[in-house]
């Protein structure tokens, strides 16, 4: 049997009989009020602190969206998955990104730095 690896800069394998996978939800515009202003008002350095809080209270993966109508999702996307790739505390976990819009999935499996594999 396979055992799926989601990579940061550290694997994750989930597999039958893995304890329950926290998912950091924290950076989803649509989620988070608190978040979704931030990315509004361009506070990137905020929106990584809010990425980084999730990993320092035990998120195994970092679920990212940018969906919202009033921001360029996908130049949004790119600068944030940019900034957190460049933090080694965040980037050790794998990063799920989250959209409905096909473009703004893309922009993350671009980025050779966070550039995730599946086994």
């Amino acid at each position: 049997m396979s055992i799926p690896t989601y990579s940061g800069l550290e694997p994750l394998r989930i597999f039958p009989g893995s304890n329950f996978v926290n998912i950091g939800e924290r950076t989803n515009v649509t989620g988070s009020a608190a978040f979704r202003k931030l990315i509004k008002n361009g506070n990137y350095d905020e929106a990584v602190n809010v990425a980084r809080q999730q990993v320092e209270n035990g998120a195994q993966v970092i679920d990212v969206n940018m969906d919202e109508g009033m921001i360029d999702g996908v130049q949004a996307m790119t600068r944030f998955l940019n900034l957190i790739a460049a933090e080694p505390d965040i980037a050790r976990v794998p990063v799920m990104v989250d959209s409905v819009e096909v473009q703004r999935d893309r922009s993350g499996p671009e980025m050779p730095a966070r550039q995730g594999h599946r086994e």
